[in-house]
């Protein structure tokens, strides 16, 4: 080794962090990471510790990695990485937790702290044994966007549940009286107050039906703004400039379908209707909530309408008829998509999906497509199994989504 152009450096820049210098600056042999040692006549080593701040850890095991990771909120956290592949975060000063088990034996890590995240790779000093972490203070995940190993089971079903008969299989709340001119509906701009003259029931989001107001600029069906009192609510109009006036009726257009078995339906999904006594309840709607497994709402086209029953609920079909290539991708906690599993080819008179039921413990949504364009997701996260933040392959069993047809 040539000394040939280097000069020399300043042992108390030498033996520390170099922070007063650009990396691109230092002089040769001079290391921008080099904190926390001690030289020697030939050698580099940690440096002592100048007091012991915790006790053995369990199977006085060594320890080869110790860092500060600062959270989001600026709390500072010794992070420590022990020679039997357990990860410590240090709680409250002086007492050291388990983060993860099962990480490579006698690894060694080098991490930095970037969006409140305390980022690890994880080394046997030459090369990488394990897959690079990141680490939130609460969630230990690993850094991957590798997708699922194997495409979704996917199953082409007809789901068509009976309703139950009249007057309960299909209702909407009853209508509730405005209260007269000049109070009971007033405008400022497009912006519409009704006064009922009890509670009127509807929330902010809902529809609502007005009927018989004295100026006819108030009736219709409108998306409810905002619910102030349990007698008052607004929403905008389709003409400004509309006289006090009152009179009439208001009533939710939220439909409530109850039916003979369990539907199996989801907040969200597309059903069709059809066969209802009272027609306005029959059609494609978006459900709008399930509040139990034999009932389910949605919005009608209006409110006010009668009490009845019979007929069938079915989920509605969203592509179209044919053979598709059908796959499933994992969203991580930080919002990042994986890449998409093998796709898996089906052949379907038309479908819509249900949730998959498997998922690793860093995804908090998973999302089916049909060849590039998404279908489905759901947002609910089975229980993480252990072996995700093992060095394993990243999905290895193969997810399963069931997938309807009508």
């Amino acid at each position: 080794m040539t000394t040939a152009g280097s000069f020399d450096a300043p042992i108390e820049i030498f033996g520390g962090l170099v922070t007063d210098m650009s990396p691109a600056d230092l002089p040769h042999g001079v290391s921008p990471d080099c904190q926390d040692v001690v030289f020697s006549n030939g050698g580099v080593a940690t440096r002592p510790g100048l007091q012991a701040l915790f006790g053995p850890l369990a199977g006085n095991p060594a320890v080869n990695y110790i860092k500060t990771y600062e959270t989001l909120n600026a709390t500072l956290r010794t992070m420590a990485l022990d020679s039997n592949g357990v990860l410590y975060k240090e709680t409250t000063p002086g007492t050291l937790s388990s983060v993860a088990t099962g990480l490579a034996a006698n690894a060694y890590a080098n991490s930095t702290t970037l969006f409140g995240r305390e980022y690890l790779a994880l080394s046997d000093g030459k090369t990488g044994n394990d897959l690079p972490r990141q680490f939130d203070d609460t969630n230990f995940d690993r850094v991957s966007q590798g997708g699922p190993g194997a495409g979704p089971t996917a199953v082409d079903e007809n789901v068509v549940v009976a309703i139950s008969a009249s007057p309960n299989g299909a209702t909407q709340p009853a209508a509730v009286t405005i209260a007269a001119s000049p109070n009971g509906a007033t405008e400022n701009g497009f912006l519409v107050t009704i006064t009922t003259t009890a509670a009127h029931g509807v929330a902010a989001g809902q529809s609502v039906t007005i009927a018989g107001v004295g100026v006819a600029g108030y009736n219709g069906t409108f998306p409810v703004v905002s619910a102030p009192t349990t007698t008052q609510f607004t929403y905008i109009a389709g003409a400004s400039g509309l006289a006090a006036s009152g009179g009439g009726t208001a009533a939710s257009a939220t439909a409530t379908i109850q039916t003979t078995a369990a539907h199996g339906f989801v907040a969200g999904q597309l059903v069709t209707t059809s066969g209802i006594g009272v027609a306005g309840y029959n059609g494609t709607f978006p459900i709008a909530a399930v509040p139990d497994s034999t009932h389910f709402t949605f919005t009608a086209a209006t409110g006010g309408l009668a009490a009845s029953g019979g007929g069938t609920a079915a989920a509605a079909g969203s592509v179209s008829p044919g053979v598709h290539q059908v796959c499933v991708i994992f969203q991580t906690r930080q919002g990042y998509l994986t890449r998409p599993s093998p796709a898996t080819p089906i052949s379907l008179a038309g479908f819509s999906a249900s949730p998959e039921r498997a998922a690793p413990a860093f995804s908090t949504q998973r999302v089916a497509h049909r060849s590039s364009a998404p279908i489905w997701s759901s947002a609910t996260t089975p229980p993480p199994p252990s072996s995700w933040i093992s060095p394993t392959p990243f999905f290895s069993p193969a997810p399963t989504s069931t997938i309807s047809s009508n």
